[in-house]
């Protein structure tokens, strides 16, 4: 499945019945900084119309909103549209290539996290659409996960549909957008995100199960009493034999707990001698089990 239709009819499915749970998720620091930025630069040039396409709930485009732009909004997923105008902005529901707008019609042009489902094969199309509908001289701002040679679906995804990426390293991602736009500004962000006052360092063997539930449990629990805590992960002995990014069992707790892991997940990582110096607080999982190996590392 990685023509373009297949794709869209199964993201449809999958943001459809997601909706409500990413409605409530946290916004992270890192993207309204971002937000903010962003907006600065069309007050700056004094630009006023921005549509934002693959707007999920609306929670950017409110932002936008409540700052005083005219701000349309588009997503593939009737849910989300729904979500959108509930929110009080203007919401079609429209894909990438079907933007029923005129040419030239938007001063600027927003796009958080939502081009990574576009088939490699398709992208320069879904880029020559998104530049149609914005004017000479507009603004785009366009973000997504990567910095890996990535395109399928994620097996491990908690949705179903399970749904389809591409990611792309950053030197090939920046030659394609040049053939389109010209790049005022291109910037590469840790996947860990945003510091936060205190950290909690979760441990296990694999960094597979335990330390990953918990680390996205607490996470939870710490956006819910806004907490300025965040937490990883690592493990000790990281095995190659389990399968995938996670195990599934924990993702399926996290789900049955009404829990979304952020963005894609990664794959398991290994503990290192900065991990710890760098966390307020380190847990391992069972004392019994993770102790000689702490102690064999350290």
């Amino acid at each position: 499945m990685t023509d373009y239709n297949s794709v869209t009819s199964e993201l449809k499915s999958a943001y459809n019945s997601k909706a409500e749970l990413r409605d409530r998720n946290r916004v992270q620091e890192w993207k309204k900084t971002l937000w903010s930025q962003f907006l600065r630069r069309m007050q700056a040039e004094e630009l006023t119309s921005l549509l934002e396409i693959g707007a999920g709930t609306g929670q950017a485009a409110r932002f936008f909103q409540d700052a005083g732009l005219a701000v349309v909004c588009t997503d593939l997923a009737s849910e989300m549209v729904r979500l959108c105008r509930e929110k009080g902005l203007e919401a079609h529901e429209m894909d990438f290539l079907h933007l029923d707008f005129p040419d030239g019609h938007f001063d600027g042009l927003f796009a958080q996290n939502c081009l990574l489902h576009v088939p490699k094969r398709d992208l320069t199309r879904v880029l020559q659409a998104i530049r149609r509908v914005v004017r000479p001289g507009g603004l785009l701002f366009l973000s997504v996960y990567g910095g890996q040679d990535f395109e399928g679906v994620w097996e491990d995804d908690g949705y179903e549909p399970k749904r389809f990426y591409a990611f792309y390293k950053e030197d090939e991602l920046r030659s394609i957008l040049e053939l389109y736009f010209q790049i005022l500004s291109f910037e590469v962000m840790p996947i860990e995100g945003p510091r936060f006052a205190d950290t909690v360092l979760f441990l296990c063997t694999g960094n597979y199960f335990r330390s990953r539930f918990a680390e996205h449990y607490f996470n939870e629990q710490a956006r819910l009493r806004n907490l300025d805590w965040q937490a990883s992960s690592r493990g000790l002995l990281p095995s190659r034999e389990n399968l995938g990014f996670m195990s599934r069992d924990a993702l399926d707790r996290l789900h049955a707990l009404g829990i979304e892991p952020p963005g894609p997940l990664r794959l398991p990582m290994d503990l290192q001698l900065a991990d710890l110096t760098a966390a307020t607080l380190t847990i391992a999982v069972n004392g019994i089990e993770h102790r000689p190996l702490m102690e064999a590392r350290y």
